[in-house]
């Protein structure tokens, strides 16, 4: 019938467009915050780890302000699930952590 939506129809692409928007600019907010609080104090960091979504993480990549953060973080990613308190906490004291392997003679 001609006027109808079918399922998945043109509301289903404006949602998921606003999503994209609102994701671009969470990410956005987040490279500010990045640049406001390390940058000053990027010359007596001991090492910059960085974690959570790779695809996110790319896309900061390629934000100018960020270059020298990018320059000093570690080469490994850590997996940090949901973005809350404790997850981070334990994203901490992971990024602190040596691995030790012993190897017999």
């Amino acid at each position: 019938m001609h006027g109808r939506n079918s399922a998945g129809g043109w509301s289903q692409q404006r949602f998921a467009r606003r999503r994209e928007g609102q994701a671009r600019q969470a990410l956005q907010a987040a490279a500010q915050d990045a640049a406001e609080v390390l940058l000053p104090v990027l010359s007596t960091v001991d090492a910059v780890v960085l974690g959570g979504d790779q695809r996110a993480l790319e896309l900061l990549r390629a934000d100018r302000r960020l270059a020298k953060i990018f320059q000093r973080a570690r080469p490994w990613v850590l997996d940090v699930g949901e973005p809350r308190r404790s997850t981070l906490e334990e994203a901490a004291r992971r990024a602190r952590s040596v691995e030790i392997v012993v190897r017999d003679a």
